[in-house]
């Protein structure tokens, strides 16, 4: 009697044939562009409504790419991987097990985006079945938006973190989507760029800018080196970063990033922190002065002690004025504040998350022969807050 596959589905990297008792895996993807989502098609659809299905999906703008795959291409895919000539191709002979299993690989941009779209895709009519990395998806799902610490490995003895951060970056999780910035051992890489070489040297492609970040080490030495904030489109698994050097040449490497750990100081992700809030502190709306103090950069840079600060239904805003006036922009908890002067020192009105603690915040500064975005603390003194005379 001849044994007969019905149906094969795709789902995070495994297939399941029905009738066979266990999965047979499918080959394991490292980068976020190499793994697709599958949309199989009603029995029965023609050709031109497999079409308008196509037409749809490629209005999106998260879709990178549309490959379509026979009936026949799929069987003859699966025999190639999983068969190798064995005697249980030969049980099928002329017969197609996976008739009626043509289908679209849909690939995306980046991971993050195959969730949203293939749930727009499930609505569209003649699709029967859509199918996305939902492991991959859940792996970073289970990671609260917060800050972490993680380990950042690389390919190179001459790209890796900083000694003095003991291998590890800090990885930041906003809305699912994950960023980790790593400090170098120098200044001799000027750009990263999240890709291949060959694609950061074409046009419009956007690379990333180095922090000024101060790093100590163990004898106390202090030294300023470059840092990157680099996008990771998943943990646990490789994926690709160009870096240029400062001879103008572009070069590939593979990195990955893997076991986040709560930071102390994350009270998102579970961590413990002193701070308070302005609510916690029960401090009613009005103006305000308060302490504050600025670590890291150079240490040249100082900022205006006390500062104003405006409380209003519960949250903080504080006047921070810097003793330079070339930082043209600041970032706090990942938004952009704009300077809100136009002569003198560079001011901003930024957001105060909490006091008696270590606020992460960036000032780009033009006074280079380019511009940098260098990393800062701001603690604000919660027992020097005053009524504004």
């Amino acid at each position: 009697m001849k044994r007969k596959m019905a149906m094969i589905l795709c789902i995070s990297g495994t297939i399941v044939m029905a009738g066979s008792s266990a999965p047979v895996m499918a080959q394991e993807y490292s980068a976020a562009d190499e793994i697709p989502i599958t949309v199989f098609f009603d029995e029965g659809a023609t050709r031109e409504q497999i079409d308008r299905v196509e037409e749809q999906i490629r209005e999106r703008k998260e879709v990178k790419e549309i490959l379509y795959v026979s009936s026949d291409q799929a069987w003859e895919e699966f025999k190639d991987s999983y068969f190798q000539g064995s005697d249980v191709e030969e049980g099928f002979q002329d017969e197609n097990p996976l008739s009626g299993s043509s289908h679209f690989k849909i690939y995306t941009e980046q991971l993050q985006d195959q969730p949203e779209l293939a749930e727009y895709i499930e609505n569209l009519d003649y699709v029967r079945e859509v199918n996305c990395a939902d492991a991959i998806e859940d792996s970073q799902s289970s990671l609260k938006d917060g800050i972490y610490t993680a380990d950042f490995d690389t390919d190179s003895n001459m790209f890796h973190v900083n000694e003095a951060k003991d291998g590890k970056g800090t990885l930041t999780v906003k809305n699912g989507e994950m960023t980790i910035h790593v400090s170098l051992v120098s200044k001799s890489i000027v750009n990263l760029f999240s890709g291949k070489a060959e694609d950061a040297q074409k046009e419009g492609a956007k690379v990333l800018e180095p922090t000024e970040d101060e790093v100590t080490y163990s004898d106390g030495y202090k030294e300023t080196v470059y840092g990157f904030d680099i996008p990771v489109p998943s943990l646990e698994e490789e994926f690709d970063v160009a870096l240029l050097g400062k001879k103008g040449k572009w070069y590939d490497h593979k990195v990955s990033v893997s076991n986040p750990q709560p930071a102390e100081n994350s009270e998102e992700t579970g961590g413990s922190s002193e701070g308070k809030t302005a609510e916690e502190l029960k401090l009613e709306d009005g103006d305000y002065t308060v302490e504050v103090a600025l670590e890291g950069g150079s240490g040249k840079a100082t900022v205006e002690s006390p500062a104003e600060m405006k409380i209003s239904d519960g949250k903080a805003m504080a006047t921070i004025t810097w003793s330079s006036p070339n930082y043209d922009y600041m970032i706090v908890d990942g938004e952009k504040y704009e300077m809100v002067n136009t002569e003198g020192n560079s001011v901003f009105d930024i957001p105060v998350a909490a006091f008696d603690t270590a606020l992460e915040v960036k000032a780009d500064t033009v006074a280079m022969s380019e511009p940098h975005e260098i990393n800062y603390t701001l603690q604000f003194d919660s027992e020097s807050v005053k009524k504004a005379e």
